[in-house]
């Protein structure tokens, strides 16, 4: 049987790979490379751009609120008749008010 922690680990290993990806760390096994590519995405470029937009995982009209900690409290993907209400509901919920 797994622990809840076992279960929250798996969890988030498994939610690493789409960010892995977008950094384009998965091309490669050496890590001087891996660490260019890490700043590369930080150039003003359309390829920094890109790899900005991938990790964020939502599209211009989205929403993401993120946590003190720096973690992702909600995100939503796109524009939506709800935009205003749903950030609203999360930080409610993250808040312990909802």
């Amino acid at each position: 049987m797994e622990t809840v922690e076992t279960e929250r680990a798996n969890r988030s290993i498994g939610e690493t790979v789409p960010v892995f990806e977008a950094l384009d760390l998965l091309s490669t096994s050496d890590p001087d490379q891996m660490w260019r590519d890490v700043d590369a995405r930080q150039d003003a470029t359309p390829e920094g751009a890109g790899q900005r937009r991938r990790l964020r995982e939502i599209r211009d009209r989205g929403a993401l609120l993120p946590r003190p900690e720096n973690h992702v409290g909600f995100r939503h993907a796109e524009a939506s008749p709800q935009t205003g209400e749903l950030p609203l509901g999360a930080l409610r919920k993250i808040l312990g008010h909802g």
